[in-house]
């Protein structure tokens, strides 16, 4: 559910609150005046009821007088609207009536019965007020006066106050919401105001602060967040100069690097003129590898582009020839490990994709599996094509990844040979670099499967040539 800005709900919640005690203070009021218009129709009954029976022990000897001057009572003591009289004989026998309520007396005139008739029901009392007066002349008693006022007349006189009182509340309401509004105006705007200094922060203007200075609980927010905004400040400060410490660092040792790698390949080229030819294929692979050397001396120059393991040169490769190249390579060390090398490329694999990438993405696999590979045991390079991918395995005789590792073994810092943990992450990088996966296959020993798409597609960093 969409929720309504601060403000909005600021001011309904004023507003709401406002019409609580409104109407709260409306029903006590009407509830007041209610009781006080009961117990003053009340009063006003039981003083005429009182008048009445006076005059009539004043003039009506017995029973039978009364019930001969009853009719005569309503016109004497002119009736209000809405009243109405009764006189009932000492056992509750109806003598007179002004209005037909029935023959049966009401609850007030029961008590003054001398003689109810037994099992005389009451007369019903939900729409009038009723009092009623005993006559009695020298203690003997006569009869009883009953009066009685519809309620109606109080209920028009509720209705009317009621009315009268909803434009009050409607102004009530109508300030309240002006009132809520400003009100909440007041507390939403320095709010506002944080929040564009939030977002100008985000927005990389690290300089900007609050100017809120109260002491209140926004006030202390600004405060808090200007610590913020000091401390990223500072630790982007750090940052920066670790990253220009990091590239002069780079600058420094890839120039000292230079030297020695012109030297080698000057000295190579040398000793090529007068090697033989098995000398002469060991000489190639020291230039190539020098020139690989150079080349990622000078990466170390130039920054880094999105993505883990960018691509330099996307350009047609033959993983046949380029399996063959890295076998030849590490074959001397496989022969001092006493570790028998294989490979096998079963059809012409051909795909596009940074050439350099993907064999240093094989030498680790492969040094990785000679190192835990004990002598006699065997590593083997294996390649071949599904419809979309090419799939390349590196099988070894070793004890296979530590179980507990897990997916682990593809993150940077984690080693399974004592090194640095950047091996395996690199495999994995430079797979999903090139749109494939690298993925450990369950098995004895350890295996590792790179699956490579034939078909072109974007890879991160790469330039095509």
């Amino acid at each position: 559910m969409r929720r309504h800005s601060l403000l909005t709900r600021l001011t309904l919640s004023h507003v709401l609150v406002t019409l609580a005690g409104t109407t709260l203070l409306i029903t006590t009021l009407l509830l007041l005046a209610g009781a006080g218009l009961r117990q003053a129709t009340q009063a006003d009954l039981a003083s005429r009821a009182q008048v009445m029976a006076l005059y009539a022990a004043e003039i009506a000897p017995d029973s039978a007088t009364l019930a001969a001057i009853a009719a005569d009572l309503p016109r004497r003591f002119l009736l209000e609207p809405g009243m109405a009289l009764r006189v009932f004989a000492p056992n509750g026998n109806l003598l007179f009536a002004s209005s037909d309520l029935g023959p049966f007396p009401s609850a007030a005139v029961r008590p003054l019965l001398t003689s109810p008739l037994p099992l005389q029901p009451l007369a019903r009392e939900t729409d009038r007020r009723f009092v009623a007066q005993a006559v009695t002349r020298n203690g003997q008693p006569l009869g009883v006066i009953e009066l009685s006022q519809s309620i109606a007349r109080e209920r028009k006189l509720l209705t009317l106050l009621a009315l009268a009182l909803l434009p009050s509340t409607l102004l009530a309401l109508i300030g309240a919401a002006l009132a809520g509004h400003l009100l909440a105006r007041s507390l939403v705007r320095p709010l506002t105001r944080l929040r564009h200094v939030a977002t100008a922060i985000a927005g990389g203007e690290l300089q900007t602060r609050s100017d809120d200075r109260s002491h209140d609980e926004i006030g202390q927010l600004a405060a808090q967040l200007n610590r913020m905004a000091d401390e990223l400040q500072a630790r982007l400060a750090e940052v920066e100069r670790l990253a220009t410490a990091r590239q002069e660092f780079y600058r420094a040792v890839s120039h000292e690097l230079r030297t020695p790698l012109t030297a080698i390949r000057g000295m190579a080229e040398n000793l090529e003129d007068d090697a033989t030819p098995e000398q002469r294929a060991a000489l190639a692979v020291i230039q190539q590898e020098a020139l690989r050397l150079q080349d990622l001396v000078e990466e170390l120059l130039r920054p880094r582009t999105t993505g883990p393991s960018p691509l330099r040169h996307r350009q047609a490769l033959d993983i046949a020839v380029l399996i063959d190249e890295v076998c030849r390579i590490m074959q001397p060390r496989a022969l001092r490990a006493g570790v028998a090398l294989h490979h096998e490329v079963q059809g012409k694999l051909r795909m596009r994709g940074d050439r350099d990438r993907l064999k240093q993405a094989l030498l680790n696999l492969i040094d990785n599996a000679l190192i835990w590979t004990p002598p006699g045991g065997q590593v083997r390079l294996s390649a071949w094509r599904d419809a979309t991918t090419i799939r390349i395995q590196v099988r070894d005789t070793g004890p296979g990844m530590p179980p507990q590792l897990g997916e682990r073994v593809w993150e940077r810092g984690v080693s399974t040979s004592g090194g640095q943990g950047l091996g395996l992450a690199l495999v994995r990088e430079v797979a999903q670099a090139h749109g494939g996966s690298a993925q450990l296959l369950p098995g004895a020993g350890a295996t590792v499967e790179l699956r490579l798409p034939v078909a072109e597609r974007p890879c991160a960093g790469a330039q095509t040539t």
